[in-house]
């Protein structure tokens, strides 16, 4: 003979199955969190190396730790990291390949066009090339 399940009784399995995902849900949420902030803590600390060593004209200790990091899609559109590459780049008289991240820079945050700064740094890479932009870059500012 089949017990017959009462109402009542579904309802008390229900609610415990429902209590059992929240609190699963939440640890797990909490495991994630954790994970991504020793992420993110080890990206500052290696940021924080790498404007140290920029500051110190350090570039061949900088260079890697900026491009480890503009290389993660979530800090890809990153102006310090972009700027900080261009720069040691330029240095470097890669100036094919600091272009690149100046535009980035410009893609990111087209109002970076009202910087002098920028406009000089990346205009000097242009004229470096031979690229004509360079000369009409430099009338629009």
């Amino acid at each position: 003979m089949k017990k017959k399940v009462s109402y009542y009784t579904l309802q008390k399995w229900l609610l415990a199955g429902i209590c059992l995902f929240v609190l699963c849900s939440l640890f797990y949420s909490n495991w994630q969190g954790k994970k991504q902030d020793r992420i993110w803590l080890d990206d500052y600390i290696k940021f924080q190396q790498a404007e140290t060593y920029y500051e110190q004209q350090d570039f061949d200790q900088a260079y890697p730790l900026y491009k480890q990091l503009a290389d993660k899609p979530a800090y890809e559109q990153s102006v310090s990291l972009n700027w900080g590459i261009a720069q040691i780049l330029k240095d470097r008289q890669k100036y094919t390949e600091a272009v690149v991240y100046f535009e980035r820079i410009m893609e990111a945050y087209p109002a970076i066009v009202n910087n002098e700064i920028f406009c000089e740094e990346y205009a000097g890479a242009l004229a470096a090339l031979g690229d004509p932009k360079a000369e009409i870059f430099r009338q629009e500012r």
